[in-house]
């Protein structure tokens, strides 16, 4: 190789080398690329809220074997419907003829000796003058209860001893008191029910 060309390569070669310096520098001192500006108006997607999951335990569905109809639950039976359906109770005989003496005991709550003489059939004179003097002294009078004994039921007739227990205050009293009064009483069946005919008093 000549000494010509050998000077000419070299030229060449310091030549590039000198280019890439000067590029290399300008690299060096350009400057950063500016950072992104952020705007504060800028519209943020709004995230959306979360959706509450429900944890209330679910009931377990019933388990059958495969192809096995399910069966419904029984039905309670409503017992108060069934009570009402019910037929009232037919009261007995003897409740029903107990309950004709309710108008005397009604007359002696109200001390009415009218009432008394209506609802006491042929009443002797003595047991009216006895009753009225009862209401001529005391007050609040009342029959608290009635016992019945040896009561006989015949066909349509009917014999049986009643005692009244009768409470009261006398007028000129604070304390309460009390007395019994004891009748034998007849009597026959009318009309599905009871009616006194004779009403004794007890030989005293």
């Amino acid at each position: 190789m000549s000494v010509q060309r050998i000077g000419l390569a070299s030229l060449i070669g310091s030549a590039l080398l000198a280019s890439g310096l000067v590029l290399w520098s300008q690299l060096q001192e350009a400057p950063a690329p500016p950072a992104p500006v952020v705007h504060r108006d800028t519209v943020v997607a709004q995230q959306s809220a979360p959706v509450p999951v429900d944890t209330t335990p679910q009931p377990k569905a019933a388990v059958t074997p495969a192809g096995a109809p399910v069966r419904p639950a029984p039905k309670r039976v409503d017992t108060n419907a069934l009570q009402q359906l019910k037929p009232p109770a037919v009261p007995s005989d003897t409740a029903i003829l107990y309950q004709a003496f309710d108008p005397l005991a009604n007359a002696i709550g109200a001390s009415d000796i009218s009432a008394v003489q209506l609802s006491y059939p042929d009443i002797p004179a003595a047991e009216r003058d006895w009753w009225a003097g009862v209401f001529g002294r005391a007050a609040n009078v009342r029959v608290k209860s009635r016992t019945y004994d040896g009561l006989s039921i015949h066909g349509d007739g009917a014999d049986v001893e009643v005692t009244l227990h009768v409470s009261y205050r006398n007028k000129n009293a604070a304390d309460p008191t009390s007395l019994q009064r004891k009748y034998r009483a007849t009597l026959v069946r009318v009309d599905g029910g009871w009616k006194i005919t004779t009403l004794l008093p007890e030989v005293r």
